[in-house]
């Protein structure tokens, strides 16, 4: 799996925003925005958001339409939601992204 497969974003942010909430820590907007850990294009990662949010993954967030086109703006608040964690630990094909990013990161960190 590409690391600009969707799935692989998707468990990414998942991941970060519920690590951050067992922490008890706040958001570090910087990890889930495109340039850092995701090279790739803002639309892009602006429809990942939008179907996170619209699909009740996520919530603290707030989506605008102009021109046709979705945008994100104030995101201060993002969380997981209790369905956007049912959905990071038990659905089979997060298990499977998680599975193969382990075995990327163990080859990587070698």
């Amino acid at each position: 799996m590409a690391k600009d497969d969707m799935h692989v974003i998707v468990y990414r942010i998942l991941n970060y925003l519920y690590k951050q909430l067992k922490k008890g820590k706040p958001v570090d907007l910087d990890e889930i925005m495109p340039g850092k850990n995701f090279i790739i294009p803002e639309r892009y990662w602006t429809y990942i958001i939008t179907e996170l949010y619209q699909l009740g993954y996520i919530r603290g967030i707030s989506i605008k339409k102009a021109g046709g086109e979705n945008w994100t703006d104030d995101m201060d608040n993002i969380q997981i939601t209790y369905k956007g964690i049912e959905y990071l630990t038990d659905d089979a094909f997060m298990k499977k992204v998680k599975n193969e990013m382990l075995g990327i990161e163990e080859i990587e960190q070698r």
